[in-house]
């Protein structure tokens, strides 16, 4: 949910069978990213022009697949070619 967090005054968010809202932080940690992701449709706002694209794409490898440095980096040179 958006932050600060949205409300949500009755009903659920399944998602697999699973309700989203019942969710703790670490259970939805293992689902953003890994099942659900969000996909920017403006281009100028979906990278950030600060960083190149292997360390925006190696940050979501660390995050949400948990890889460590070289691994990230190898699957992110993977990726990309």
């Amino acid at each position: 949910l958006p932050y600060p967090t949205a409300s949500h005054p009755s009903g659920r968010i399944l998602f697999q069978g699973a309700d989203l809202l019942s969710m703790d932080e670490r259970a939805l940690r293992r689902v953003r990213g890994n099942k659900i992701t969000m996909i920017f449709q403006e281009p100028m706002t979906s990278l950030n022009p600060l960083h190149t694209i292997e360390q925006q794409i190696v940050e979501v490898l660390k995050l949400h697949q948990g890889l460590g440095d070289r691994q990230a980096r190898a699957r992110t040179l993977e990726l990309l070619n």
